[in-house]
């Protein structure tokens, strides 16, 4: 479940960046250890938010979403 919160948070982002970057993230998923590094920062993004209601979690999926594509386009050239 949390999985799917995750990425529905950064498809929400990532429509506003460019169509190509689902090819770019897409492709960067499939490798474990990435999955493992993205759901471990958006672990963190909850546990922020679970400590701080205040937390704003739409701009930490947004920052993290932003770094997300420029990692994968960095990787993926």
């Amino acid at each position: 479940m949390i999985e799917t919160i995750n990425m529905l948070l950064l498809k929400k982002f990532e429509r506003s960046i460019a169509n190509e970057s689902e090819e770019y993230i897409n492709r960067w998923l499939t490798n474990a250890q990435n999955y493992q590094r993205l759901q471990h920062e958006c672990d963190k993004i909850w546990l922020h938010q679970f400590n701080d209601e205040r937390y704003d979690v739409e701009r930490a999926f947004a920052v993290l979403g932003q770094r997300l594509f420029g990692i994968c386009r960095q990787e993926n050239t």
